[in-house]
């Protein structure tokens, strides 16, 4: 670049610099007589390019002097509130569509120069696996777990297979052996029969060393004929093994299980009305393991016993015969806690003693449906880092947190006069027990969000409501709704990751995952660094056309020195079919700026707005707005690293090109 260039360029940029500091200064202006603008919440989460709402006060009305900033890293957004993305701005509410770009970080409200407190903001990318039809099966996602290693894995209603989503995108659905014949279970639909599916899948769960344990229970509510067996069975990816355990009882209809390292033991959950609720439990390496066992041709089943290392299981009756444990859970003591679903409490054992102690959960609101039958159906529950205990309440589509400091209370074995339990708290309630809406399970993360679906029963097709329990301030944030997210059975986390895992049986059938997008974070799960650059040399992470290899290179004239992730540092800009040739050069770059200058997207109504994709298809006319030809002033250290479209194309963006001139992905300079 020459003498004159450089002194051009330094010129513009100091006058860029004048300007935003007196922006800034602007925004944190605050009068004696400034208007109490607050924003009500503290967090916000939405979905990429998903809806926000804000409440508060003194939003004013829309204008050109109001909008919502979004501070992210190195970069922001700016959306001004006669943007066509605000859907409606008032004094007390605002909704307001992100745009794409926005990743997490901060957003303020400001009107007329006055900022708002900082609210944070949580922006989540959503993904998923399609789970096809087992042959010969209705099978639904269910549940789902995950490994260390990031596999997900599912188990589901009415199957025969194992399935696993795997970090690198692939997918396998793994037969589960079983003795030939008629099936080992049984089945009360279409007629009493023996059945080779089994019916009940609602627990799974992976070892730290990525051995998978799920349950096999048999048919629901069975009464017929047939011996209605159920197994635990245990999965080693690492041999693609199967180990299974058939339980002593007949009709146990066995739901969840539970590792318990530290006494060897796995626990499961019996849910059979006949033979009666239990917990149970065994030690894997006293028992041998036969997947192709036959109960109708093996005589002997393994012992009930007092004693788990004699090579049986020992088992503990429920007070409630037809309390229908569903989900179990471990203290820091060892004691098993579990949900009694029909019975509309949660329990303690102490396998030591073998004392069962129960706590009521407060009554339930449900006014029709399943709901007015079963109560409030508590189902998952889980131990947060505090060591509290988090429950939902399916048919009353509630959260509840239990004080376990407390829990020995005599007055937490029993409700008040107001059908409260002292110790449990109601932290969200997302149904008025009249409206169908429904939480089939919850998952703790490693930051202690507490995740769960609102799902629209029995109408799968509505869009499930997603949020969590923020543990800072203890109340719930909701993510806008998707259409790609309809029914949610099961949610789970990644331990490593912390993505949330949704299993979605209805009616497309999917596993979904949620990864949480933060500045400089969006391609984390490939080692793209400097010194691992072989990892990305086919990567293009923002689709600028420099792949992420080239971006993290030390040469800015071959794309490097710029971010992987934001895709306006390379100011390559497209010809009128939308491709690029990967060099900025006078022609095809600089001229198609110039031929642009003053093209504005006044309020973000422009054919193709300032909103749109950068790789949306080019007018007709060469001098009418586009994003592609549109950039914000440097957002980092380099000259070159330009931000997203700021609605005006003008010298600052001739600019921006001129910067880079010379510069080339493809190969040549």
């Amino acid at each position: 670049m020459s003498l004159s260039r450089i002194r051009f360029c330094l010129v513009l940029l100091g006058a860029m610099a004048l300007a935003v500091a007196a922006i800034q200064a602007d925004v944190q202006r605050l009068g004696a007589d400034a208007p109490a603008l607050v924003v009500e919440q503290s967090i916000v989460a939405t979905l990429r390019a998903g809806e926000l709402t804000l409440t508060g006060t003194d939003f004013g009305e829309a204008s050109a002097a109001s909008a919502v900033l979004f501070d992210y890293g190195p970069r922001g957004a700016t959306v001004t509130s006669d943007s066509p993305l605000v859907e409606h701005w008032q004094s007390s509410r605002i909704e307001i569509s992100i745009p794409w770009e926005v990743v997490s970080g901060e957003l303020r409200v400001v009107v007329d120069g006055v900022a708002s407190d900082p609210v944070e903001l949580l922006v989540f990318d959503y993904d998923s696996v399609d789970i096809p039809i087992s042959p010969g099966t209705n099978d639904r996602p269910l549940a789902v777990a995950v490994g260390e290693d990031g596999t997900a894995w599912l188990n589901q209603e009415f199957h025969l297979q194992l399935k696993a989503s795997y970090p690198d995108g692939s997918y396998q659905a793994i037969d589960i052996p079983q003795a030939e014949g008629p099936g080992i279970f049984a089945l009360n639909l279409q007629g009493d029969h023996r059945s080779r599916i089994s019916w009940i899948a609602a627990g799974i769960t992976v070892e730290d060393s990525g051995v998978v344990w799920f349950t096999q229970g048999g048919a629901g509510f069975y009464e017929g004929t047939h011996l209605n067996t159920s197994r635990l069975v245990r999965y080693s990816p690492g041999n693609g093994t199967f180990s299974c355990y058939i339980v002593p009882t007949h009709n146990a209809q066995v739901m969840d299980v539970l590792m318990d390292e530290e006494r060897g033991m796995v626990w499961y959950t019996e849910t059979g009305f006949e033979a009666g609720a239990a917990i149970s439990g065994f030690r894997p390496e006293m028992l041998s393991s036969d997947c192709l066992a036959d109960p109708y041709t093996v005589t002997e089943r393994p012992p009930i016993c007092e004693d788990a290392s004699l090579g049986c299981h020992e088992r503990f009756r429920l007070p409630v015969a037809h309390s229908y444990p569903a989900q179990l859970a471990m203290d820091d003591n060892g004691n098993i806690w579990f949900t009694e679903f029909w019975n509309g409490s949660i329990g303690r054992l102490n396998p030591a003693t073998g004392e069962i102690v129960e706590f009521p959960l407060p009554i339930s609101t449900g006014g029709q449906g399943p709901g007015l039958i079963v109560g409030s159906g508590p189902w998952s529950i889980e131990f947060d880092n505090t060591g509290d205990i988090w429950i939902n309440e399916l048919m009353d589509a509630a959260i509840l947190r239990v004080d376990l400091s407390r829990i020995d209370d005599p007055d937490c074995r029993g409700l008040n006069p107001s059908g409260a339990n002292p110790c449990i708290t109601e932290v969200f309630v997302g149904s008025d027990g009249f409206d169908g809406k429904i939480i089939e399970s919850l998952s703790i993360g490693t930051d202690d969000r507490v995740w769960f679906a609102v799902t629209q029963w029995p109408d799968a097709t509505v869009p499930a409501h997603l949020g969590f329990i923020e543990p800072t301030v203890g109340t719930a944030v909701m993510l806008s709704k998707s259409p790609l997210v309809n029914w949610v059975s099961g949610v789970g986390h990644d331990p490593v990751l912390n993505d949330v895992w949704l299993a979605q049986p209805g009616p497309d059938r999917k596993l979904g995952r949620l990864h949480l997008l933060t500045a400089g974070q969006e391609g984390e799960a490939v080692d793209c660094s400097p010194s691992d650059l072989e990892a990305c040399v086919d990567l293009d992470t923002d689709g600028d056309g420099c792949t992420d290899a080239q971006e993290l290179g030390p040469d800015e004239r071959l794309g490097g020195r710029r971010d992987p992730e934001n895709f306006w540092d390379f100011f390559d800009t497209p010809n009128r079919n939308g491709g690029r040739d990967g060099e900025i050069d006078l022609p095809n770059d600089l001229l198609s700026v110039v031929m642009r200058i003053n093209a504005n997207d006044s309020n973000g109504n422009a054919e193709i707005n300032r909103y749109s994709d950068p790789k949306s298809p080019i007018t007709a006319d060469i001098t009418a707005y586009h994003p592609a030809f549109d950039r914000l002033p440097p957002q980092g250290g380099d000259p070159w690293d330009l931000g997203p479209p700021d609605g005006y194309i003008g010298l600052l963006d001739v600019l921006g090109v001129i910067l880079q001139y010379g510069h080339s992905c493809s190969g040549s300079n």
